[in-house]
């Protein structure tokens, strides 16, 4: 099975009022097929195809990413949202103006003893250097932790609730898990202010593949230690993009004198 999402309009105007930052998303797919093992090439909206097509549908993670998977989850009619048919968990999740949750995914969550709220980015320290989403600025570091708190939410959500409440209604599934790290916290790293180095090499940003991992770990668990799950279970790890750094120098204060150099794409 191959699912395309073409550019139609009422979905590009939806993308417009949400602001989305990106038409093109794909992250952690996760496909279990009663009918088979499947390729899903993923577009924008993709999800609303998979839907159409008789899957159980869910997209959980970074704001932004997470919503234009199944883009017309988000878009009011009304002045308000309708409980959508994919499951979406992102930032907004039990906020005014995020999308309604399932009540059966609702469930799910209070007895897996998740909050019905999504937390933020602040690790419960806001406006410190423990906040992930503190980028900083020239005079001020960003954050030196990754971002924890919200992501095994995210991840909490997905294996003790999402997934369990899927299993349960006997319908096969497409899920997609959208991780902010380790790409938000480089963004925000203070690990080298008004420097180059280490920049996205620095503690902070492994302490976030770190953090990526062990959500990755916990997905892959779940899906080892459900009978049956690994043998109808596909799944895709990706990136939306990749960095590349070079020839960038490091002058003195004097701005003629190189401090550093270095050169390396990956």
């Amino acid at each position: 099975m191959t699912i395309l999402s073409p550019y139609e309009p009422k979905l590009l105007q939806c993308l417009q009022k949400q602001r989305a930052a990106s038409i093109l998303a794909v992250a952690l797919l996760l496909s279990s097929s009663a009918f088979g093992r499947n390729v899903i090439i993923f577009v924008a909206d993709g999800l609303r195809y998979a839907r159409k097509s008789g899957f159980a549908t869910a997209a959980i993670g970074k704001l932004g990413p997470t919503l234009i998977q199944d883009i017309v989850a988000g878009c009011a009619k009304d002045g308000s949202i309708a409980l959508p048919d994919t499951v979406i968990i992102d930032d907004m999740t039990g906020k005014e103006g995020g999308v309604p949750l399932d009540p059966k995914i609702a469930s799910e969550l209070k007895n897996a003893g998740l909050d019905l709220i999504a937390p933020d980015r602040s690790n419960g320290q806001p406006k410190t250097q423990e906040d992930n989403g503190g980028a900083g600025n020239s005079e001020r570091p960003g954050t030196l932790m990754p971002n924890l708190k919200q992501q095994q939410f995210f991840a909490d959500a997905l294996t003790k609730a999402i997934l369990p409440g899927f299993l349960k209604s006997g319908k096969s599934f497409v899920v997609v898990f959208w991780s902010r790290d380790p790409d938000g916290t480089q963004h925000n790293q203070g690990d080298s202010l008004n420097r180059l180095q280490p920049g996205i090499n620095g503690p902070t940003s492994v302490a976030a593949i770190k953090n990526a991992d062990a959500n990755f770990k916990q997905i892959l668990d779940f899906i080892s230690n459900t009978p049956g799950l690994a043998a109808e279970t596909d799944l895709f790890v990706t990136s939306d993009h990749g960095i590349s750094t070079i020839g960038k120098y490091e002058l003195d204060g004097g701005g003629k004198q190189i401090v550093n150099k270095r050169s390396h794409a990956f």
